[in-house]
């Protein structure tokens, strides 16, 4: 459940960022001054109540995610995580009220204009940041799928290496079954030698009584 919340929190939370950072631009380029000033009013609401949670739910449910895990792509992770937040907390989220403020006021001076770049700078760094988290969680999740492929791989030969028992048992059964049928061969032999016996029996009856009854027609 946390690792699904850290990954619709950690999307959700990059592209509300992005999606700040193009429309800024993109208004502050092509615009005039009454799209920047609706610009920057959606940026605070509902931009901000978007993005408030779900930087707090990404970094919350990262920590707890982190406990079990170890390596250099989590600890790269955690690194990032408070500068992620400290970006969004000091720097994101006070310039887009005062920056919402000023411009419905109509000020757009140099001031306005600083106070723009800082603002964009900072959410370039943390699009980065965040864009590096979500990279390094995906390699995360394709290093959790081998090492189970891998289990599945050694179950499978430990499996194929039992088997030779039952090719021993085949051979031995092979073994015996040639056995059983050398012996039948010879109570066959037996058997022929009892019915050419018995023929043979036979015929020597036939030749003692044939002399008597060729003598019996002769008379």
């Amino acid at each position: 459940m946390n690792k699904k919340i850290h990954s619709i929190a950690s999307l959700l939370a990059t592209l509300t960022i992005a999606t700040f950072f193009l429309s800024t631009i993109t208004v502050e380029l092509f615009g005039p001054h009454e799209a920047i000033a609706k610009v920057k009013q959606l940026i605070v609401i509902p931009g901000l109540f978007i993005l408030v949670p779900a930087i707090a739910a990404a970094g919350g449910t990262g920590q707890l995610l982190s406990k079990s895990r170890r390596g250099k792509l989590v600890d790269a992770k955690k690194k990032r995580m408070p500068f992620i937040a400290a970006n969004g907390l000091l720097i994101l989220i006070p310039c887009a009220i005062v920056l919402n403020y000023w411009a419905s006021d109509g000020r757009f001076d140099g001031m306005f204009y600083l106070v723009q770049g800082v603002e964009l700078l900072a959410g370039a760094v943390n699009l980065t940041l965040m864009s590096l988290n979500i990279r390094d969680g995906l390699k995360l999740g394709d290093d959790k799928l081998r090492h189970h492929e891998l289990v599945v791989n050694d179950v499978s030969l430990d499996h194929v290496g039992d088997a030779s028992i039952d090719h021993h048992a085949g051979v031995q059964q092979v073994g015996l079954d040639a056995f059983d049928f050398l012996r039948e061969l010879d109570v066959g032999d037996d058997e022929a030698k009892v019915v050419l016996g018995l023929q043979q029996h036979a015929d020597a009856g036939v030749a003692q009584h044939g002399p008597e009854h060729d003598v019996e027609v002769r008379d």
